[in-house]
């Protein structure tokens, strides 16, 4: 594990954890041939009981949910039970993103994504970040906590 997401995750399991958990979650996701237990550090958009988050298309810890998986997620200092499922359609992830710019412009930055002169965001930079990434939507059920 990153020495980073070792510290990061170390705040969200304590009671430190308000300074990043409203907006950075770990999801533990079980791997589907090893049988290991990954826990990730991510950022996430929460809507009742759907949870949003995008990862590189490079990391693989995502590809243990293709077709849908059970998942762990601890959001706020609580774990919950979920159903996650990796979205890797380019469209799909594209309007994700272009949402929530629109919703959080700040993040453009992170994604790499400018805006045009009439303050839309810039076509082809939102079609290659949505190339770089998947997008894991996540359905809670219970608090396991």
């Amino acid at each position: 594990m990153k020495v980073g997401n070792f510290f990061v995750m170390g705040i969200l399991n304590s009671p430190l954890h308000p300074l990043m958990s409203a907006s950075t979650a770990i999801i533990r996701v079980t791997g589907r041939k090893s049988g290991r237990i990954y826990s990730i550090p991510v950022n996430y958009e929460r809507d009742g009981y759907e949870v949003m988050i995008t990862s590189t298309r490079d990391r693989t810890w995502w590809k243990n949910l293709r077709g849908g998986s059970d998942a762990r997620l601890r959001i706020k200092g609580e774990s919950y039970l979920a159903r996650a499922e990796a979205v890797e359609d380019d469209d799909v992830v594209g309007a994700y993103l272009d949402a929530l710019l629109l919703r959080q412009p700040n993040m453009a930055r992170f994604y790499g994504v400018n805006k045009e002169e009439d303050g839309s965001f810039r076509g082809s930079d939102l079609e290659r970040a949505a190339s770089e990434r998947v997008l894991i939507k996540a359905v809670l059920s219970d608090s396991v906590t």
